[in-house]
């Protein structure tokens, strides 16, 4: 089986021109080398595969969705927990509101 992830990110008072902006200022807020790592070493481990990543100009969200491995999820989500909720922390001290859903597909 697989798992979906989706991560709807939007930042307050934001004027993000492109995804590639929206994506550089989430990286800046989450303050975490360790969050952005660990998804880049599960993307080459090919445990996911980016099955969607858009950018709303007017409504200034970012939508990301990911299909894994189940057992690869399961394996990240519990190594990465507690970085993930300071990252997600971090995030939204800076304004951004994130939402996840994870559904067995």
């Amino acid at each position: 089986m697989a798992i979906l992830q989706q991560i709807t990110l939007a930042k307050s008072g934001s004027a993000f021109e492109d995804q590639l902006e929206c994506q550089d200022a989430l990286n800046t807020s989450i303050d975490s080398p360790d969050v952005v790592s660990g998804i880049l070493t599960a993307l080459a481990n090919e445990d996911f595969t980016l099955t969607e990543k858009t950018f709303d100009a007017v409504a200034q969200t970012m939508v990301i969705k990911r299909t894994w491995d189940e057992d690869a999820y399961n394996t990240f989500a519990t190594a990465q927990s507690a970085i993930r909720a300071i990252a997600k922390s971090n995030a939204e001290a800076d304004g951004w509101t994130t939402t996840e859903s994870v559904e067995t597909v």
